[in-house]
C-alpha cells in the first residue's frame, strides 16, 4: 500500500528505498496507522541523498533522512578459501608454519615459511560494509595440528588468526570456517573445506615448496 505520502505526485514508496535492515533514521514526524515513515525507508547512511521534497523537520527536509529509491547498499561478504601449505628446513626457519588471518580490514592474508617466511593478501572476506559488523569462528574437523584461534565466534572488528607451527615433521588439519552478522547471529557464509598443512625438515638444505 502507497505510504500516502507525496512530493510533486509521486508517492514517497517511489521516491525512497525501503528498510531493510540496520539503524533506522530518525523520526520524521510522518506516520502511517501510528507507524514514523522512518521504519519503512532505508537510513541515508546505506544511500545517497535525493532532491529535497518539501515535508519538513525542525525546518530540514526528511530527504536527509532515507536512502533515495535504487541508492541503498547493504553489508556484503564472502569467505574466499585461505587453504595453505609451507614448508620450510632447519638451515633456513626454526619451524614450519601455516597460519591465515581474516583481518579487519576486509582482507584476507596468508603465512607460511617458504623457507623464511611469505606473507600474501589472499583476497577479500568484506566486499562491501563494516568488519565489526560480522563475527568469525574457526572450527576444527580432524587432523593432527592444533591451531590456535579456533572455537569461539569472535568479532571481525580485530584481526582474526589461525595457525599452528611445527619444530619437526609435519602436521595439518581441516577446518570449517563462518562468518555471522554480529547483531543477529545469522550466518551468512560458510566454507566447509579450508585445510592447513605445514612440514620442517632437519636437513640444513632442501627444497622449496609452497
Amino acid at each position: 500500500m502507497p505510504s500516502g505520502y507525496r512530493s510533486s505526485g509521486i508517492d514517497f514508496d517511489d521516491l525512497f528505498d525501503p528498510y531493510v535492515e540496520g539503524p533506522q533514521a530518525q523520526d520524521s514526524g510522518r506516520r502511517i496507522g501510528g507507524t514514523d515513515l522512518s521504519r519503512r525507508y532505508a537510513h541515508i547512511q546505506y544511500g545517497s541523498k535525493r532532491a529535497d521534497v518539501g515535508h519538513r523537520i525542525n525546518g530540514m527536509d526528511v530527504s536527509n533522512l532515507w536512502a533515495a529509491k535504487g541508492s541503498a547498499q547493504y553489508d556484503a561478504i564472502t569467505i574466499p578459501n585461505p587453504s595453505i601449505s609451507g614448508y620450510s628446513y632447519a638451515g633456513a626457519a626454526p619451524n614450519g608454519h601455516a597460519a591465515f588471518s581474516f583481518k579487519s580490514n576486509g582482507m584476507v592474508q596468508t603465512w607460511t615459511n617458504n623457507p623464511n617466511g611469505v606473507t600474501r593478501t589472499f583476497g577479500p572476506w568484506l566486499i562491501r560494509g563494516v568488519a565489526s559488523n560480522f563475527e568469525i569462528r574457526y572450527t576444527k574437523i580432524e587432523g593432527d595440528a592444533n591451531p590456535s584461534g579456533t572455537g569461539a565466534w569472535l568479532n571481525l572488528g580485530t584481526d582474526r588468526y589461525c595457525g599452528f607451527d611445527v619444530v619437526y615433521g609435519s602436521a595439518g588439519c581441516s577446518l570449517v570456517v563462518e562468518i555471522r552478522r554480529a547483531s543477529t547471529g545469522v550466518v551468512l557464509a560458510r566454507e566447509d573445506q579450508v585445510y592447513m598443512s605445514a612440514s620442517h625438515s632437519r636437513g640444513d638444505t632442501g627444497p622449496i615448496m609452497e
